[in-house]
């Protein structure tokens, strides 16, 4: 009995010897994974894993304008070509936003305006390019696309 006792015990002593050194490898097998797929980035900033989910880089090197110029931007050739006719303006800050594919700032303004001997509501929106600053359109609400800048 003191041999099966032993040899159970031996046995037992394999068993766990054996399930440490598993969990061990499982350990440095994910955490190679995770330093190989996450953790390690290519020269555009991004990891294996991002370029399997299709993540695409995101190029700050073409963003040489901030929302801030492109609304005086705009606002300068809003000034220039329908002051006459604007009664008040207001920064749509809510609709104003950039567009990363596109590169360029979408800024919007609330008016009002003389039309036709009256005041009526009306927007104004300006794409501004990021990386020139230059006006790509310029639409006024209901006049269709007057001042088209391409």
């Amino acid at each position: 009995m003191n041999q099966s006792a032993s040899s159970k015990k031996d046995r037992e002593l394999i068993l766990t010897i054996v399930s440490v050194l598993g969990v061990i490898l499982t350990a440095v097998i994910i955490t190679f994974l995770v330093k190989t797929l996450v953790i390690e980035t290519d020269e555009d900033g991004l990891s294996r894993l991002d370029r399997i989910l299709g993540v695409k880089p995101v190029d700050n090197s073409k963003v040489d304008y901030s929302m801030q110029q492109a609304y005086s931007i705009c606002l300068k050739k809003l000034k220039e070509d329908v002051a006459e006719r604007i009664h008040d303006i207001r920064f749509d800050r809510r609709s104003s936003r950039y567009d990363r594919d596109s590169n360029w700032f979408t800024v919007f303004f609330d008016i009002e305006m003389k039309s036709r001997g009256k005041i009526v509501d009306s927007w104004i929106y300006c794409h501004v390019s990021a990386s020139t600053g230059m006006i790509e359109e310029y639409r006024v609400k209901g006049e269709g696309n007057l001042f088209n800048f391409n």
